[in-house]
């Protein structure tokens, strides 16, 4: 279960980060340490969220950052301590 992705820019609504993911991956990699096969952009919403103090998925439940949240959740929850 290798696998990263990177973040690319789009709609203003995320950032390219794709240097930082591969220099994560490559860090990560050095430690055997699994990566989640789950994208998680760099968005605004993050921050708006947090100001309001919610969650995304309480402040935006139908959008694209709520989705990456559950699938993450949906990720650690069948990954379990393997």
């Amino acid at each position: 279960m290798r696998s990263a992705h990177a973040c690319v820019s789009a709609a203003g609504e995320q950032h390219d980060c794709s240097r930082v993911a591969e220099d994560a991956e490559e860090a990560l990699n050095a430690y055997a340490i699994p990566l989640a096969p789950v994208r998680i952009a760099s968005r605004v919403v993050y921050i708006r969220s947090l100001a309001d103090g919610k969650g995304v998925p309480e402040f935006a439940p139908h959008g694209p950052a709520a989705r990456e949240i559950a699938e993450l959740f949906n990720f650690i929850s069948q990954y379990g301590g393997k």
